[in-house]
């Protein structure tokens, strides 16, 4: 069961009786967890009126656990004493700052505590992600921009995927893997429906990548001889403009190859509602009568609620870093 409790300066108040619907959600490349509250506010009867601002916090608990934390930036209202309230959590306000910098030798986790701190906001556990920038240089960006170029950055070397999110009103950092939630979506079970597209428009048969100057520079280059039989040829070209030796550049295309070198997938479904299930994580999808069994990220996720009621519609992308499920076809 849903409680939502309005947070001012001076006071805590529960106002879960004023509350209609309630939908929270996030997707891949927005930074912030928004919750969007539709309510009754009126003075009528037995509820007073409720003198809810911009710069307020609300925080959402269901079942007893805190979902979200953040703050009030938009309303509307209408002559029938309905309000609408949109809420952010503390991500926003990596959206929101913008600043330039000069990076060296730093990981992604000293650049992220350093935008934290330089801004004052908080911070929950910032995992160590061990690869250092050579150098990170930009002007005028966002926070979350600068954060993300410092996490992608740490992806094209190593592989490694990161998650920045906000926990009990908290920015944190989590390796992608480290939060798969081993929830199974399954048809006949909690599926409702799903709607699924393929498509080659980002796929790439070959990746070149080169480093270094004119007279030194290193070329490195990669193959899917079997897809490009499939497709035609797309090759995937980039001028690399870190410093790096010529293991470090095969080991880059190694990981751009396998991330490009296939049909892409999108899934979208509709299910019963799970709070673990939110963007950044991963889960199992079983779908028998597409022979589907596989492990997919979470980009995209919005859960609504209406008194016990808890539906979700998520949007997911393929991996094949998962742990294989036990599968009942009986």
């Amino acid at each position: 069961m849903l409680q939502l409790i309005w947070i001012t300066k001076d006071k805590h108040v529960d106002i879960t009786d004023y509350v209609l619907s309630l939908t929270w959600k996030g997707a891949k490349g927005t930074a912030p967890r928004s919750l969007e509250v539709s309510i009754v506010n009126t003075g009528r009867g037995q509820h007073e009126w409720l003198p809810i601002l911009e710069g307020h916090m609300l925080l959402f608990r269901w079942d007893e656990e805190e979902l979200f934390r953040g703050v009030i930036f938009s309303q509307d209202k209408n002559s029938s004493f309905g309000q609408s309230i949109k809420a952010y959590d503390q991500m926003i306000y990596m959206v929101k700052n913008t600043n330039s910098y000069v990076f060296t030798n730093l990981t992604a986790t000293q650049i992220i505590k350093r935008l934290c701190g330089d801004f004052q906001v908080p911070m929950g556990e910032i995992i160590e992600t061990g690869y250092k920038l050579p150098a990170l240089v930009v002007d005028g960006e966002t926070l979350y921009d600068i954060a993300y170029k410092a996490i992608y950055a740490t992806f094209k070397q190593t592989g490694r995927r990161f998650y920045l999110g906000s926990k009990d009103g908290k920015v944190y950092l989590a390796e992608k893997l480290a939060q798969v939630s081993f929830i199974v979506i399954e048809d006949e079970v909690n599926l409702m429906d799903y709607s699924l597209n393929t498509s080659i428009e980002e796929s790439a048969t070959s990746v070149v990548m080169v480093a270094g100057e004119e007279k030194s520079a290193i070329t490195i280059k990669a193959k899917n001889d079997s897809l490009a039989g499939d497709i035609g040829t797309l090759q995937y070209y980039e001028k690399v403009t870190d410093k790096l030796n010529a293991a470090q550049l095969q080991e880059r295309v190694n990981k751009a190859m396998a991330d490009k070198g296939k049909v892409m997938s999108k899934l979208s479904i509709n299910c019963l509602g799970d709070a673990d299930v939110i963007t950044g994580t991963a889960l199992h999808l079983i779908i028998r009568d597409m022979n589907m069994f596989k492990g997919y990220y979470v980009d995209s996720d919005s859960h609504v609620f209406k008194g016990n009621s808890h539906t979700m519609s998520i949007g997911l992308s393929e991996t094949d870093e998962l742990p294989e499920v036990e599968i009942k076809t009986e």
